[in-house]
């Protein structure tokens, strides 16, 4: 399924499972079982399970959790209200 981005259609998925015969998991290069159904939710990357961390039931990478994570400290460092906690004493 293709979606519509940045004024032009692209693949649902940067990679296509039938283009090799054993796709590799993004962090730990082991083999990926089902590539279809196994891979990150935000950059398409395909995962095993065992490296798979579920946030918000979706899978995700070691690297978009820890773009998650730093969008969300930066997030909460600028709110007025509780920010001050969030900062670090640098």
């Amino acid at each position: 399924m293709a979606s519509y981005l940045s004024g032009r259609y692209e693949a649902e998925r940067a990679h296509s499972p039938r283009e090799q015969e054993a796709i590799e998991c993004i962090d730990c290069f082991e083999n990926v079982g089902d590539p279809d159904s196994e891979y990150c939710e935000m950059c398409s990357a395909p995962l095993c399970q065992e490296c798979a961390v579920i946030f918000n039931d979706e899978p995700l990478c070691a690297k978009c959790l820890l773009v998650l994570s730093e969008v969300a400290l930066v997030s909460l460092q600028r709110d007025p209200q509780i920010g001050d906690l969030f900062r670090s004493a640098a």
